[in-house]
Formats: C-alpha cells, structure tokens, sequence
C-alpha cells in the first residue's frame, strides 16, 4: 500500500498491487490473524472499477482481512464484452483460494490443451502442450475462457458473499475530511464524489479501473502520464 502525493492538501490512500501480487500478502496477514474475520473489522474499502481485478480484489479483502468493500463500476449494465482470455496458474490459484477455481475451468471455461504461436499466413511458429503442465497440488490447468463468462462468475460469488456492486458510479473526484477519522483505520477518510450527485465515505480507496483510470487522473492529476506497458 502507498500513500499518494497530495494534491491541494489531499492526502488520498490507494493500494497499488495487483491481484497476483496482492494474494500471498493477503495469505501472510490472514496466517498471523486467529481470525480472519476479525482482522481490519469494518474497514470500508471502495473499489473503483468493475473489470476483473475489482470483484476479485474486494472478495478477497472481505474474506481474508474482514473489511467492507463496496464495488462502484461506471457503466449501467454489465455487458457481453471483452474477448477470450487465458487463465495461467498464478490466476487460478487466486481464483482457488475463493473457491472459484474448479468452477472456472470446469464449468464456466474449457481447459486448454495446447497454445500456439501462428504468423499471419497460417505457419505455425511454436506448439506449447499446456495440459500437461498443470498444478498437481490443485489440479489447475490453464484455461480458457471468455471475458464476460469470467466476469459473470465473479460477481455471483461476489452477490454470495454479501459485497455490494453499486452500477452508473461514474467517478468525478476524491475528497478528505480533515476534520473525521475512519470507521475502523482511525485515519482520515476519503469522500468519492460521483457525478450523478451522489458519494461515497470509505478508508481506503481502490483504483481498478484501468489504463486509463480516473482515479489515478484524480489522485495524480491530469498531467500525469499514463502508464507504459510492454511485453517481449
């Protein structure tokens, strides 16, 4: 977790990790806790975004460190979008730990066999056997799956766990009282102000909501550039 740089005396707290990296964190924490219920009791968390890593992020906050997420996602309705995508190992052992896996490559994805490499006139460059490299202390394989599939799922077993997906949540900006202490935290909250004139008092706030996040814009500023992502 990091602090971000105020901007006009705001003193905003995000957490910066993704998913995989967050997973054998939240795993330590709930080790050193007897309970895990009872680890950051009523720490109000609002994740911005609903793509992937929002739902998995909040459950995960919910079932290994107690708190009280609430999800906000922009759009009205969540649609058939996205294309296929791939579940490797690491994904699928977060999606275990929720007790998603097996329904996500069994049910909702389809394992995938082998992976190849093509160049555009069809030649085949590589063949990787992918069954064949699986978890043996699980059982996961890389799967295949559509986008939309993977999301439908998350956000049952997010109704499941009682987490709150708040939909037409279009972020406008974050503001913090100086003048009130968290809930839980003891610190200063954060106000997420939306612009259909409604907002939101949370402890912490979460941006998942993309390459090109709002909340980071918020938290940042506009001049601050986006990310850059590359792949070899």
């Amino acid at each position: 977790m990091l602090r971000a740089a105020p901007r006009a005396g705001r003193t905003v707290r995000i957490l910066a990790h993704p998913v995989e990296q967050l997973h054998p964190t939240v795993r330590a924490a709930h080790s050193r806790t007897a309970n895990s219920s009872s680890a950051w009791p009523g720490l109000r968390v609002a994740v911005v975004g609903c793509g992937v890593g929002g739902p998995v992020l909040a459950m995960m906050l919910k079932k290994y460190l107690g708190c009280t997420p609430v999800v906000f996602e922009r759009v009205y309705d969540i649609k058939e979008v996205g294309a296929g995508i791939s579940l490797a190992h690491n994904g699928l052992r977060v999606l275990d730990s929720l007790g998603l896996a097996q329904k996500i490559q069994n049910e909702v994805g389809e394992v995938a066999h082998f992976t190849e490499v093509l160049k555009p006139n069809g030649k085949r460059i590589v063949h990787v056997p992918t069954a064949a490299r699986f978890d043996e202390g699980r059982g996961l394989c890389m799967t295949g799956i559509r986008r939309y599939r993977l999301l439908n799922a998350l956000l049952e077993h997010m109704r499941q766990m009682d987490i709150p997906l708040k939909l037409g949540k279009q972020l406008a900006d974050i503001q913090q009282d100086t003048s009130k202490a968290g809930s839980a935290s003891g610190k200063q909250v954060a106000t997420l102000l939306f612009r259909d004139g409604s907002s939101y008092e949370a402890d912490l706030v979460v941006g998942c909501d993309g390459l090109r996040s709002t909340t980071r814009t918020v938290i940042k500023g506009k001049d601050e550039p986006p990310p850059r992502l590359a792949t070899s």
